[in-house]
C-alpha cells in the first residue's frame, strides 16, 4: 500500500504525509522531531475525521506500506505502524527488498 504524497491507493493515500510537512523536511528546514510531530497530529486529525478508513486499515489480514523513504532509521511508515499497534494491529517489521 503506497503512502506517498504521490499515492493513488484509496486507503493509503489518506496515510501519506502532507506536502506542508514533506517539502520542508527534505529542504533540511525541519528536524526529524517536527516532522514527526505534525505527521502524528495529521494521522490524528485523520482518526478524528476520517474513522472508517482506520477501522478499513486495521481490519486488513495483512498490509505492507511503502513509500521513497532512504533511511531505515526514520520514516513516517514506523510512525504509522506505531499508530496501528495502539489500535490493535501486529507490526511485522520491515521487508528486505
Amino acid at each position: 500500500m503506497d503512502i506517498t504524497t504521490r499515492s493513488v491507493d484509496p486507503i493509503g493515500s489518506f496515510f501519506a504525509p502532507s506536502q506542508s510537512i514533506v517539502i520542508p523536511y527534505l529542504s533540511g528546514q525541519m528536524t526529524e522531531q517536527q516532522y514527526t510531530r505534525l505527521y502524528e497530529h495529521q494521522l490524528n486529525e485523520l482518526k478524528i475525521k476520517h474513522p472508517e478508513i482506520w477501522l478499513a486499515m486495521i481490519g486488513l489480514e495483512r498490509a505492507t506500506v511503502v513509500c521513497f523513504c532512504d533511511s531505515a532509521n526514520f520514516c513516517h511508515r514506523f510512525v504509522l505502524a506505531r499508530y496501528l499497534v495502539e489500535m490493535g494491529s501486529t507490526y511485522g517489521g520491515e521487508i528486505d527488498a
